[in-house]
């Protein structure tokens, strides 16, 4: 029991934001991810974060960002050669709460090359998308 609170705590501290509401994911087109690997990524992060996806779609043409819709991009040409993938949130925050940032859309961009295996980049970079920063943790530590 104690060692369930002190990783919540710990976990709960990593967060630097926030979904204020439930949240549609795009996979865009040529994104090199299915639904199926998307869901498995889903039900890694939701043992242990609560957040709501509303709908995923497949071969979006992703030509603009959207309120409340993490996409999923990939391409060569979206990141440097050394690099699997990353994360881009655009936020928010309230006047009377400027320390608590809302996420308003993520786009995740992976590379040709990021790592399929067991889904290590995109359960990586949706980490990212669902709010965490890189800590000691499997999955979200800098350098994976």
């Amino acid at each position: 029991m104690l060692l369930s609170f002190l990783l919540q705590t710990a976990s709960a501290n990593n967060f630097i934001f926030h979904w204020e509401s439930s949240f549609d994911i795009e996979i865009c087109k040529n994104a090199g991810v299915t639904s199926k690997e998307l869901k498995d990524v889903i039900d890694y992060w939701d043992d242990s974060i609560q957040f709501n996806v509303k709908t995923i779609s497949e071969n979006s043409d992703c030509e603009s960002i959207k309120n409340n819709v993490i996409q999923i991009k990939s391409g060569d040409n979206l990141l440097p050669d050394n690099v699997y993938g990353t994360t881009d949130i655009e936020w928010f925050y309230y006047n009377y709460a400027p320390d608590k940032k809302y996420i308003n859309n993520a786009t995740i961009k992976l590379s040709n090359k990021f790592i399929k295996k067991d889904n290590t980049t995109l359960k990586h970079e949706m980490g990212h998308a669902l709010g965490l920063d890189h800590y000691d943790h499997e999955i979200m530590r800098s350098h994976f």
